[in-house]
């Protein structure tokens, strides 16, 4: 993780030069107000002899404390319209992340043994081995306890995209898990890069909250950047879910959730390339473009 924080999209010197300045003369603007209020009504000379003293100081604990707060960040708080829902964009793990309802893409075959071991599907399922539980039997009682239909023969079960497999607190640190199917796999078990699979997924999953949800706090990858095998950038993909998550916020009245947390993996962010900043910047967009337009009506 230290080295994300070190990685080139991580620090611009130009980004990071201008708000180290801008933070200096805050910081140091916010240690003198005190000393010249107090030098404004003390005896005449009081203070004068210190503060010739003791300049250097106020200059070293406010290039200290400009270094502190232009540290980068690896995480963005989005502030949407009426501050109705908090979206947060953080790398690191998904997996440490607690208090939240995981959301986890998986395939229409339930597949994951034959999966990329970076698949959150094929994380999760081991985490869970780990601790004892057969996650495969949990997973069909899960799926029986919601009455959900497959659509394949008894010989190749299949389910329907958008399919929403709940399943109640295996993991103690969330409260519970969401499994929804945005991917179909070939006969080679190789998932049909769809871009439209994926959206047509991510409304179901949003009506499924709407109805059977308890505007639980979501935290989820991104979506569709390894189940779907999708060529667009984490960038497109991010802002996809986003999209989708206000035209169903603004229809269905707020029923969904009061915070997102889209989590992106280091190795991913370092890889791609990814910008926060613009990221953040392309969330806020949307929002206040779904704002108006909603609003209009």
């Amino acid at each position: 993780m230290l080295k994300t924080y070190f990685s080139k999209n991580t620090w611009s010197f130009k980004k990071t030069l201008k708000k180290f300045i801008g933070n200096f003369f805050k910081v140091l603007g916010v240690l003198w107000l005190p000393i010249s209020i107090v030098n404004f009504y003390s005896e005449e000379g009081v203070l004068k002899s210190w503060i010739g003293e003791s300049w250097v100081y106020l200059i070293i604990i406010s290039v200290l404390f400009s270094f502190i707060l232009s540290f980068p960040r690896l995480k963005r708080v989005i502030q949407t319209e009426n501050n109705t829902v908090k979206i947060i964009i953080k790398v690191g793990n998904i997996f440490k992340q607690k208090g939240y309802s995981l959301i986890i893409p998986i395939n229409d075959n339930l597949e994951y043994e034959t999966v990329s071991l970076n698949s959150v599907h094929v994380q999760y399922a081991k985490r869970l081995k780990n601790k004892g539980i057969d996650y495969d039997k949990a997973l069909k009682s899960s799926i029986k306890k919601n009455n959900i239909e497959s659509i394949g023969t008894e010989l190749k079960t299949k389910y329907s995209l958008g399919t929403v497999i709940e399943m109640e607190n295996l993991n103690s640190k969330f409260s519970k898990a969401f499994l929804v199917v945005t991917a179909r796999l070939n006969s080679k078990k190789i998932a049909i890069p769809e871009g439209e699979d994926l959206k047509h997924s991510l409304n179901k999953l949003w009506l499924y909250l709407v109805h059977n949800g308890k505007k639980d706090k979501l935290v989820m990858p991104v979506m569709g950047s390894g189940n779907n095998k999708l060529i667009d950038s984490r960038e497109e993909l991010i802002y996809q879910v986003i999209e989708t998550f206000w035209e169903n916020f603004y229809t269905h009245e707020n029923k969904i959730t009061e915070e997102i947390l889209i989590v992106i993996n280091s190795s991913s962010f370092e890889r791609n390339k990814i910008s926060l900043d613009e990221i953040a910047n392309g969330i806020q967009h949307i929002c206040r473009r779904q704002h108006h337009k909603h609003y209009r009506r």
